[in-house]
């Protein structure tokens, strides 16, 4: 068997580690979505094509579930992977404390698979203020992923502007949950035509907060 070591970067910026398969550090996140990044580096002597991760949400409680946001990767031999596996974590009305195993696994296109064992815990909640955070990758090709968190339950928007000022694309637009929350941007305007190369904003508005951060998209 290939071996993979495999770290998880979750948004907040919290490195853990592990080597082959096996169990995992444990991660204690927040009511809300929480964005873990997969960092794969091949330590065997081979390629190991189209990697992906999945979880069976049948077997973990009603107060989290977990989606694949990547559909797979290249884990070329002796290289940390540029290019990140991402996981959304979500976590409803899940009790401070509340603890879970969650059954994850790494499979390739030549059939092997790598089982890991990742303990959860419902983390106290904190204050989150109305933050537009980052997006990831930046630049981006072809797509990029847009964090935001709000302070309670509010009409957001969130929309993508061209270097002239002329909004391009609208992300979000109506009532969304206190917490964080991420959305994606493929590069096309709302027409549904795919955007040239250069920079873009985008802004976030909700109640009487305003902010814009600066993307590259890079073809």
């Amino acid at each position: 068997m290939k071996r993979i070591l495999f770290c998880c970067l979750p948004i907040l910026v919290v490195c853990v580690y592990a080597v082959s398969a096996g169990e995992l550090p444990p991660l204690a996140l927040e009511n809300g979505e929480n964005r873990i990044a997969l960092t794969l580096v091949n330590a065997s002597g081979s390629d190991i094509p189209t990697v992906s991760a999945s979880v069976d949400n049948a077997n973990i409680p009603a107060w989290l579930s977990v989606q694949s946001e990547t559909g797979a990767i290249n884990a070329p031999k002796g290289t940390r992977t540029q290019e990140k596996l991402f996981l959304i974590f979500t976590l409803k009305d899940a009790p401070a404390g509340a603890e879970t195993v969650v059954p994850l696994t790494l499979s390739d296109a030549l059939g092997n698979t790598w089982s890991y064992r990742v303990t959860i815990r419902a983390d106290a909640p904190r204050p989150l203020p109305d933050a537009l955070i980052w997006n990831f990758p930046n630049p981006f090709n072809p797509d990029t992923a847009i964090s935001f968190s709000l302070a309670s339950g509010r009409s957001v928007s969130i929309a993508v502007y061209n270097a002239l000022g002329q909004k391009v694309r609208t992300l979000v637009d109506g009532p969304r949950a206190a917490g964080k929350h991420t959305v994606r941007w493929d590069g096309h305007d709302d027409a549904g035509r795919s955007v040239s190369s250069g920079v873009y904003f985008c802004t976030m508005t909700a109640g009487k907060y305003r902010n814009t951060m600066k993307m590259l998209f890079a073809q």
